[in-house]
């Protein structure tokens, strides 16, 4: 009975315990297959206080390229086009996927009209925006075909559309720009146009329009290709052809200009030409409709004197000397020195700044092959009461030469005012958080408040609280506006804690950000193909300035150690107004060798940068200067290579500006010497082989050493 009772009891227990099991197994499976229909969208887009309006609208034909004329309502007459820019910024802490824009471009003709879009994802709620367009009478509106363009994750050159797409799909079911990931970083935003009055498809796209110009700073063995081309609607690329005769041969200033449908000048540097000899070029453009070619013109190269320098004793570096200044005033000075170029095609400048650091460039002219060539350049918008260094700079074929370094100090309205009676004070500096941080590279972030009064910047870095390192110091202008400002550091260590900091100087002092720290990744990181190219855009750079655009480019996103690759450099003018001072600063990864450039030989300073003196750009003008590097032996797979170009230059106002791109490229192998180092770290870093190499040693010690000696006793 007692037994009946017990095993009664032991069933009791079983049942219990499987109804415990089953209740457990059902619960899971309610949460692996249920609970996810009742889940919530987990991403939103544009919830930001800091993001830009959905939609936005600007006239393609009355604002060609006006990047700051986005506007959240436009205008137009018949037969003008409008473009629309639509912003989109993740703003979860999740991953959109598969998100989608849909554009409504309305049919029928109205004086006002409503063009909308919508933004969603496999797991959002749909955001709306909307913009209003009139017209003084009824048109229509047609989507012009195949003029969708996508700039994802802070791109400031439009990248190829996902899955085969055409871009059309936006104005059906919906153009797909894939997972848009969280953050700041995958902002970004699609372009596409319409035609205002007019039926049909609305393409009216055919081959490019072209025209060759004559050439410009002809030089014993360099040149300046001109020209003009109009896309006519269709996405276009543009270069030059040129050669010893009409048959021309060699091409230069590959760079694409989209889709528009008025005039860009184009320009191409060639260098390391044969002097005094007749070259022909012209200008070539083709997109989906054909190719169209300038007329031939031809230009003549120097005499070559600098091309037979070794052997004549002439040519060579130019001479030049700095002059104190005159006409000196309390917000304004003029520059003075003298130059002879040694029979060399030169190019001069100033270089002035409240320190003997210098840092500012104003001034550049080309001398050609002058001698005892006077200089002058003015200087306005200086702090009064201040002492300001300066020196004339040049450079020809042979290399850079330097006069002296001269000073003088601008009288004083009262002790620390400049000419608009604003009080000059030391510069606020902050330091940010880095941001691309992989095994051996970073990108250092801060920002800068001049205080009135002309200022630099750099960033201090270290392995301790001591830092020890510094960057090029950048130029940030004399207002009293914060700027952000970037420097992509480069040959770090993987896994090792780095220190850093914002540093800014003016006339009145030094003053330093907080010291802030981060860990670079480990050697086992592998970087993802999305990451091959950023480009560095923070919103109060292109509020400040969105007309000035820089487009790099890599002929190889993964080379090897060893391997030769061309970065390129796209600068454009899009606004209504010349520019002038540009200077072009390239910092390469220290992984990198400098070879060689498409540009008259660049200046190169201690820290592996390239500066590049551009002069004036004009209105609606861009060109390209292609640099030829090596990737040291040394590099190691993985690595990311960040290249770092910084523009800056004086706009129509003469006020101070510049623009940083930054692109990536990551090392697909190792060489033969850096895959032994690796093998053999990866080796004597496992505890399995080190086990092994321990017993095999611990053998032989004892059958050598100790063994034998016991057989030799016996």
């Amino acid at each position: 009975m007692i037994a009946k009772i017990k095993d009664k009891a032991e069933n009791m227990k079983n049942i219990t315990n499987y109804k415990a099991i089953f209740v457990f197994s059902l619960i899971i499976l309610i949460g692996v297959f249920v609970a996810p229909s009742f889940s919530f969208a987990a991403a939103s887009f544009n919830t930001d206080p800091l993001d830009y309006p959905t939609l936005q609208v600007g006239n393609l034909t009355t604002s060609p390229g006006c990047a700051s004329c986005w506007k959240t309502s436009g205008s137009a007459n018949g037969g003008e086009y409008l473009s629309f820019l639509v912003y989109y910024h993740n703003t979860s802490n999740e991953t959109a996927n598969q998100t989608k824009i849909i554009a409504n471009v309305p049919s029928g003709s109205y004086s006002s009209q409503t063009v909308s879009v919508s933004i969603v994802s496999q797991n959002s709620g749909t955001i709306n925006g909307s913009v209003g367009i009139s017209a003084p009478s009824n048109q229509s509106l047609t989507f012009v075909s195949n003029s969708v363009k996508w700039f994802p994750s802070r791109n400031s050159a439009a990248q190829p559309l996902l899955y085969g797409q055409s871009g059309n799909e936006i104005v059906s079911e919906g153009l797909n720009i894939g997972d848009i990931v969280s953050g700041w970083s995958s902002q970004g935003y699609v372009i596409f146009s319409v035609l205002v009055g007019a039926g049909g498809s609305g393409s009216s796209a055919n081959a490019p329009i072209v025209a060759t110009n004559p050439a410009t700073s002809i030089g014993q063995n360099y040149a300046t290709l001109n020209g003009t081309v109009n896309s006519n609607n269709s996405n276009t690329t543009v270069w030059f052809e040129y050669g010893p005769t009409t048959s021309l041969g060699s091409t230069a200033g590959y760079q694409n200009i989209g889709i528009s449908n008025f005039t860009t000048n184009i320009s191409a540097y060639l260098s390391n030409i044969q002097p005094n000899l007749n070259f022909y070029y012209r200008i070539a453009a083709q997109n989906s409709y054909g190719t169209s070619y300038g007329s031939i013109m031809n230009f003549m190269t120097g005499t070559g004197y600098n091309y037979n320098y070794y052997s004549s004793g002439y040519g060579g570096g130019a001479t030049v000397t700095t002059y104190n200044a005159t006409s000196i005033g309390s917000n304004f000075a003029t520059l003075n020195a003298s130059v002879s170029s040694n029979y060399s095609g030169t190019t001069v400048w100033f270089e002035y700044g409240t320190n003997t650091s210098l840092g500012y460039t104003t001034g550049y002219q080309n001398i050609g092959t002058g001698t005892g060539v006077n200089l002058t350049a003015s200087l306005s918008n200086l702090q009064s009461n201040t002492t300001y260094y300066y020196r004339a700079a040049t450079q020809n074929y042979t290399g850079t030469s330097y006069g002296n370094i001269v000073s003088f100090t601008t009288p004083g309205y009262g002790s620390g005012y400049n000419y608009y009676g604003a009080s000059g004070n030391y510069p606020y500096v902050t330091t940010n958080n880095v941001s691309y941080v992989y095994q051996n590279s970073a990108l250092f972030s801060g920002s800068v408040n001049p205080n009135n009064s002309l200022t630099t910047a750099w960033f201090e870095w270290g392995t301790t609280n001591s830092l020890g390192n510094k960057t090029a110091e950048q130029p940030m202008g004399q207002d009293a506006v914060s700027h952000e400002f970037s420097f992509a550091a480069s040959g770090l260590q993987a896994d090792t804690i780095y220190h850093y900091r914002a540093v800014a100087r003016n006339s009145l002092g030094t003053n330093y950000g907080n010291i802030l720290n981060f860990t670079t990744r480990a050697n086992s990181y592998v970087p993802v193909s999305k990451e091959t190219q950023i480009t560095f855009i923070k919103k109060s750079e292109i509020s400040a300035d969105k007309n000035i655009i820089l487009e790099p480019s890599i002929s190889d996103d993964n080379p090897d150690p060893g391997e030769g690759v061309n970065y390129s450099i796209i600068y454009k003018n899009k606004s209504s107004h010349s520019i002038s001072n540009v200077v072009l600063k390239i910092a390469l990864p220290s992984e990198t060798q400098y070879l060689g450039s498409t540009i008259q030989p660049a200046l190169i300073t201690a820290d592996n940068n390239l500066v590049f003196n551009l002069g004036t750009i004009d209105t609606e003008s861009q060109a390209a200067i292609n640099i030829k590097i090596k990737i040291k032996d040394a590099a190691e797979k993985n690595n990311v290579l960040i290249f770092n170009a910084l523009l800056e230059y004086n706009n129509y106002k003469g006020t101070f500006q510049s623009i940083s791109a930054f692109i990536t490229a990551i090392i697909s192998g190792n060489s033969l010497t850096a895959s032994l180092e690796n093998i053999l770290k990866s080796l004597f870093s496992n505890w399995a082989f080190d086990l092994l190499l321990g017993l095999i040693i611990g053998y032989g010690i004892y059958h050598f050493f100790i063994k034998s000696k016991e057989t030799d006793l016996v």
